[in-house]
């Protein structure tokens, strides 16, 4: 028997093959844990940026993906170029683009980055904005 360097299990080349169905069985349950089973809503922590205030969370993460919403207003004047909306403590990959809903009505969609470290920040966001809705669909590492 050997293991992977994240400690999976698995059958080398000299092992009987009665020998390996534990460590094939410790590997599916470990696969089945890690990446199948889904997290409760708003198991993914999010922290508000200092001038906002986070409220619905129901991201979680899944196969592999953090995915879900979340609710934001802003605490005073409106959303703005470089404001930091909040940010998101999951394992990501590699930075990308997110949808972003704002009000008030009428609501406009507008593309946020999502940083690897999980920041979320306004770019060029539509003018008046003072509140909306992130939706986040971004691969995560289980390294």
């Amino acid at each position: 028997m050997a293991n992977t360097p994240n400690g999976l299990p698995y059958p080398v080349g000299t092992d009987k093959v009665v020998d390996g169905d534990n460590a094939i069985r410790n590997l599916a349950t470990t696969v089945d844990t890690k990446v199948l089973t889904r997290g409760a809503d708003g198991s993914v922590p999010v922290v508000a940026g200092g001038l906002f205030t986070i409220s619905n969370n129901k991201l979680f993460i899944r196969g592999g993906y953090l995915m879900g919403t979340v609710d934001w207003a802003r605490t005073s004047g409106t959303l703005g170029h470089a404001d930091q909306i909040c940010t998101i403590t999951a394992p990501l990959i590699y930075e990308l683009g997110q949808s972003c809903s704002a009000g008030p009505s009428p609501f406009y969609y507008f593309l946020v980055p999502l940083t690897a470290a999980g920041v979320v920040v306004a770019q060029s966001p539509p003018a008046g904005r003072t509140s909306g809705t992130l939706r986040i669909l971004a691969p995560v590492s289980f390294g």
